[in-house]
């Protein structure tokens, strides 16, 4: 400090020393029910430093760094904060008042019918009381509870805390529940199908269908399906969130076996065509081509006209079916001609004489069986293999032999003519037995000199070995025959074996171009030439001295 008077100065000196303030920031600012308790404090409070609460009204309501107050109307405080030093610093913090505490309430959200749902209070006081209510209704109490409605339903949350409340309210949409109903259990034969449907379907409603593995197999009402085995198929229908489910069983049956054979018949047989596998449990159907029943047993007898396919349908217990099919075949008549025919044209006792047996059938035909006796009549032939002199009978068995239209010899046999010419010497082919498959028979004829049999045939076949009456020769021959007579032709037919004539030759007066006469021994012949242009067996029928006379060629080229 500096004085002066006048022209004097004098100084004095003084040291001041300043406290620095202190710093306070009141906290607790919030919003709370009327008269509920609030507690305000200062941020890191100093120490050596004294602090007093005061409301807005500059009532006192505490001292410390932290205080409890309870306003009733929305209140600002002031604190000051004062050190040693008597430095003080102020700050303030207001508490709001509120009658309505806050209360969220969770769980809206759309269920079926009986769906359990749980309701909550979000962000929950733990100083305030929920209660739960529903048309005036309380249902429960508490932050959380669990509800099952029937129907759509709004439920309250009221939640309190001293003088203060609040409310929510949070709304359940149920959907009616899905029913499901399946058709009914099934069964089926392997092979075939089966249609499951959902009997109350509607077109709101999403369905899934799935098998025993879960694989989705159809997602209509209506599926159609072919299960290998029994099998159980699961539906769900789905809609709005809601679920419902059925079930079908399909039980499949296995097919039931059945074999036949085909058969051959002759026309005019009885065919009999039994189930190879027969089972009594089955039952049996036999029906024609034209769908008519046949049988209704294990065996079909039939006796067709034609070449007929039967079907045999067999059905087991379970109502599944199995086919099969067979064939009865008519076999087409098939004539066997067996006839004999000599080398020479004339013998004398003594001669040694060639006899060849043919066989022809009318169609290419393998026979599994030809059977005949060869046998000669007394005092025909010598034949080394003979019993005796004068009488011969030998079978002969061949197997697996084809014949057809042209003739084929079969057999030879050699011997001595004990005959003359002035005699009637025979050849007989006994007992024809041919076996076909099948063993048709049919009607035999007989001609002097042939026989036509067939399987099962028995007859005999006389072949004039010299005679006076017509001789041809050579018999096989190449095509060219010649014709010996006693006396002369008048008439002659050149008939093929299926009885068609080929040639006619009308009466001729002797010495008229195509005869000739001959001498043999005491006796004249006459001769006559054909020509024929096929190979095969042929009959000349020619009228000699007023008899018509048959005889056969064979023409082998």
């Amino acid at each position: 400090v500096i004085t002066t008077s006048g022209t004097c100065i004098d100084s004095a000196t003084m040291s001041i020393s300043v406290n620095p303030l202190p710093t306070v920031k009141a906290q607790g600012e919030t919003t709370v029910c009327s008269g509920q308790p609030v507690q305000l404090s200062v941020e890191q409070a100093e120490p050596n430093t004294t602090y007093t609460w005061r409301d807005s009204a500059g009532t006192s309501v505490g001292t410390g760094a932290s205080i409890t107050v309870n306003p009733i109307v929305e209140t600002r405080y002031y604190v000051t904060a004062a050190t040693n030093n008597n430095c003080t610093a102020h700050d303030s913090v207001q508490v709001h008042i509120s009658n309505i505490i806050n209360v969220q309430a969770l769980g809206a959200t759309t269920v079926c019918t009986g769906t359990p749902v749980q309701l909550s209070i979000n962000t929950p006081d733990a100083t305030a009381t929920y209660e739960w209510t529903t048309n005036g209704n309380i249902i429960g109490t508490g932050t959380t509870i669990t509800v099952t409605p029937t129907q759509t339903s709004t439920y309250i949350a009221h939640g309190k805390r001293g003088g203060c409340e609040g409310w929510d309210t949070v709304t359940v949409q149920v959907n009616n529940a899905i029913t499901v109903t399946a058709s009914a259990d099934t069964s089926i034969c392997i092979g075939a199908t089966a249609t499951l449907r959902v009997t109350n379907a509607q077109q709101t409603i999403t369905y899934t269908w799935r098998d025993e593995q879960n694989n989705v197999i159809g997602n209509t009402a209506t599926i159609t399906v072919q299960p290998t085995q029994t099998t159980t198929y699961n539906v769900k229908g789905v809609q709005s969130g809601c679920e419902g489910a059925g079930a079908v069983r399909v039980v499949v049956h296995a097919l039931p076996s059945v074999s036949v054979r085909d058969t051959s018949i002759c026309q005019g047989q009885t065919a009999t065509v039994k189930v190879l596998n027969p089972d009594d449990n089955n039952t049996y159907t036999w029906k024609d081509e034209t769908g008519t029943t046949q049988s209704t047993t294990q065996t079909l007898t039939v006796t067709p006209q034609t070449t007929t396919r039967y079907s045999v349908t067999v059905r087991n217990n379970a109502g599944c079916e199995a086919s099969t099919q067979a064939t009865v075949t008519i076999e087409p008549k098939t004539s066997v001609h067996l006839f004999v025919a000599p080398i020479r044209d004339s013998i004398q006792i003594g001669d040694t004489v060639r006899v060849q047996v043919f066989a022809q059938a009318d169609r290419d035909v393998q026979l599994q069986q030809l059977a005949y006796d060869v046998q000669t009549e007394s005092d025909v032939m010598d034949i080394p293999t003979s019993v005796h002199s004068g009488q011969w009978q030998q079978l002969h068995v061949q197997q697996v032999i084809t014949l057809t239209p042209t003739p084929t010899q079969v057999y030879e046999f050699i011997g001595k003519a004990l005959t003359t010419q002035t005699r009637v010497a025979t050849v007989s082919i006994q007992n024809l037995n041919t076996h076909l498959n099948p063993e048709c028979t049919i009607q035999t004829s007989k001609e002097t000199t042939f026989i036509t049999g067939t399987a099962c045939a028995n007859d005999i076949l006389k072949f004039k070995l010299v005679g006076t009456e017509l001789l041809l020769s050579p018999n096989p021959s190449n095509g060219e025959v010649t014709i010996t007579s006693d006396y002369e032709i008048e008439e002659m037919y050149l008939i093929n074996a299926l009885g068609q004539v080929v040639q006619t030759t009308p009466k001729s007066p002797p010495g008229s171009g195509g005869e000739k006469s001959i001498h043999s021994g005491a006796m004249t012949r006459v001769e006559h030439k054909v020509q024929i242009e096929a190979n095969g067996l042929y009959f000349i029928h020619a009228k000699v001295n007023g008899e018509w006379i048959t005889r056969n060629v064979v023409v082998q080229r």
